[in-house]
């Protein structure tokens, strides 16, 4: 009789099938600390630069008018090559062909001289005949015969003629509704009222079509004013003066400034400046927590953080309503282009209109 065999037991956990477990991944605490710390930065500072243009635009304005004044200062050399008295200016060549200005200057002396002859023959026959009220002497006295004879026509044919000439000249008169195009030169900003300058890019012709009253090029002055209003977004511009290429000076009445579609004012970027208003909102929400906290107690330290709070409470709705109570402020950029309304018709001389269409 053999004896049975004798096995060892084994572990039953040993002979259960499983995979091996996968790896946990884990970050780095310190490492997503850092990443969260610079996001946020990243966030305050775009949100920063968002709140806050006007301080980089007035950065970036201050730097161009600099490079601007750098480019248009003269040189050294040029100004040391001016004449440094009146000896040493350049003396002008014989008078060209056609220059009317020795003609003209001798006709006026002629005709002054003509002028006192005559104030002196009217004066001693006044004195003559005179009468001896004192009431009658300022009709004859030297002053008033002097102003009659200048206001007398002129005895010199030449500036007869020129006269007559500038008098009789044909004038053409531009209608009320005349909408002129044109683009600034100089940028608004309307913080502060100043002065806009534009120029004109299209020629306006007369009813007819056939000759140019207002040539192209020709340059507005006007004025703007400063925007009183919280929600404003328009400026308004107001053109005083028309310079034509001649260089000559046309006061405008009522002209008015529009944009393309024909809307009254000018806007190109209107900053209602959300930043302010987020301080604002934040600091009398700090102030508020201030009142909410020092409320309670019965004694005289209760008391004081009572009013204590009620004073900041009121503080913050001040800082607020002076944020939304705050005007926008609308910037338009130069060369914007810009429609002038002629409220009232505006008369031409025929000379300056420029050349005819056709």
């Amino acid at each position: 009789m053999t004896d049975p065999v004798v096995t060892e037991k084994v572990d039953p956990e040993t002979l259960v099938l499983r995979a091996k477990p996968r790896r946990a991944v884990r970050f780095r605490r310190n490492l997503m600390i850092g990443v969260g710390a610079v996001g946020a930065l990243l966030l305050a500072g775009v949100t920063w630069l968002g709140l806050s243009p006007p301080l980089i635009k007035a950065v970036e304005v201050a730097e161009k008018s600099q490079d601007l004044a750098k480019r248009v200062r003269p040189p050294v050399e040029t100004l040391g090559r001016l004449p440094k008295t009146y000896a040493d200016a350049p003396v002008l060549g014989p008078p060209l062909p056609g220059d009317l200005g020795g003609p003209l200057l001798e006709a006026e002396r002629d005709n002054a001289l003509d002028v006192t002859d005559s104030a002196t023959d009217l004066r001693s026959a006044g004195r003559q005949t005179a009468p001896s009220s004192e009431a009658s002497q300022p009709a004859v006295s030297g002053l008033f015969v002097a102003v009659a004879m200048r206001l007398s026509p002129p005895q010199s044919p030449a500036l007869a003629e020129a006269l007559g000439k500038a008098s009789n000249t044909p004038t053409i008169s531009v209608p009320a509704g005349t909408i002129l195009a044109a683009t600034l030169i100089t940028g608004l900003n309307s913080d502060l009222p100043g002065v806009v300058l534009a120029q004109i890019t299209e020629a306006v012709f007369d009813g007819k079509g056939q000759r140019v009253v207002i040539p192209a090029g020709s340059r507005l002055i006007g004025r703007y004013e400063r925007v009183s209003m919280a929600r404003q977004a328009r400026i308004n511009v107001r053109w005083e003066t028309l310079v034509l290429p001649a260089g000559e000076a046309l006061t405008l009445t009522d002209a008015v400034a529009a944009d393309g579609a024909g809307y009254v004012g000018l806007a190109d970027h209107v900053d209602y400046h959300p930043g302010t208003l987020a301080k604002g909102v934040g600091l009398s929400t700090m102030l508020a927590l201030a009142d909410t906290r020092s409320e309670g107690g019965d004694d005289l330290s209760g008391a004081l953080r009572e009013a204590a709070g009620r004073t900041f409470n009121q503080a913050g709705q001040r800082i607020v309503q002076q944020a939304i109570d705050m005007p926008a402020t609308i910037t338009v950029r130069p060369g914007w282009p810009v429609r002038i309304i002629l409220v009232k018709g505006l008369a031409l001389p025929v000379e300056k209109g420029g050349a005819t269409n056709g």
